[in-house]
């Protein structure tokens, strides 16, 4: 990882984090998904394949496809896509550090939801909006 806590964009942050997978993102997919010329539509394949390889691996273990790493990838997805070609500097960046933090916590729960199947680790009950997937 490369300081993801750092980060100022969602773009950022991906960037940042899990730098192995990243990199093999970047290479396998991105880059021949023509993403030179379409990062838009090259950055949310990327993130779909992630979506898929999370819903599959979750799916092995819990026996059943949840949705919930789609809808957090493909979120962070839109993020990111929105943000490509974002870099703030000064005082913005302060904001955009503090809502990239925001959105990332925010959604963690959807994230999480999958891994609470695994291993109940929620002290109470997934927000009724979660729950019923």
């Amino acid at each position: 990882m490369d300081a993801p806590l750092l980060a100022r964009t969602p773009a950022d942050f991906w960037r940042r984090y899990n730098r192995p997978a990243q990199q093999f993102f970047y290479e396998d997919i991105f880059k021949p998904a023509n993403g030179f010329r379409a990062p838009i539509r090259a950055t949310l394949l990327t993130f779909a394949v992630s979506a898929l390889v999370h819903e599959y691996v979750f799916g092995i273990v819990l026996g059943r496809v949840q949705g919930y790493q789609t809808v957090f990838f493909m979120l962070h997805g839109c993020a990111v896509a929105a943000t490509l070609r974002i870099r703030p500097i000064g005082w913005s960046a302060m904001l955009w550090g503090a809502a990239t933090l925001g959105l990332n916590l925010a959604t963690t729960v959807i994230f999480f939801a999958s891994v609470n199947g695994m291993v109940p680790f929620y002290t109470r009950d997934l927000p009724p909006w979660l729950a019923g997937w």
